[in-house]
């Protein structure tokens, strides 16, 4: 695995990182802990066929699971007791996404956990597949469209 200083350095001049890490989940095992974690789930242009939506899952840090996970990713960008907002995001469809937005933090990374995702950000394209890492900075305009089925876990940094 690159330094965290190497990709600290990389946030700089790009956005994406190929097979950051080895972690991926399926969707078994995601059910699996959210059977037995405390979480909160939000859904998002609920529909009446619960296939056609998006689900936001709350609280994932709290689960061992993703400790390795976000802990790599805070290393990465050397950051160091921060506030950190962790999510789940995922979609059981492809086309499946969001409304443009931009987040009220410092950065957002979002890890490819499952599943292929469009991201548009600030009108470029990156297609992001399990293993990747892609960084957004605060106020950037981004979109996520699932183009298969897919699990990505957010982490969203707020600035001091």
């Amino acid at each position: 695995m690159r330094s965290g200083l190497d990709f600290y350095k990389g946030l700089c001049m790009s956005k994406i990182f190929k097979n950051f890490n080895e972690v991926v989940l399926d969707f078994n095992d995601l059910f699996k802990l959210l059977s037995k974690g405390d979480y909160v789930t939000k859904v998002y242009q609920r529909q009446n066929n619960a296939f056609y939506n998006h689900f936001k899952i709350e609280n994932v840090h709290k689960d061992k699971f993703f400790w390795g996970l976000i802990n790599a990713m805070c290393n990465g960008i050397n950051v160091k007791n921060a506030n950190l907002d962790a999510h789940i995001f995922t979609s059981f469809l492809s086309g499946i996404g969001g409304v443009a937005h931009t987040d009220n933090y410092e950065h957002v990374l979002l890890y490819n956990l499952y599943g292929e995702t469009i991201y548009i950000v600030e009108d470029t394209k990156y297609i992001v597949t399990p293993k990747d890492l892609l960084h957004i900075e605060g106020g950037e305009i981004h979109q996520a469209i699932s183009l298969t089925p897919r699990i990505t876990l957010s982490l969203a940094i707020k600035g001091n």
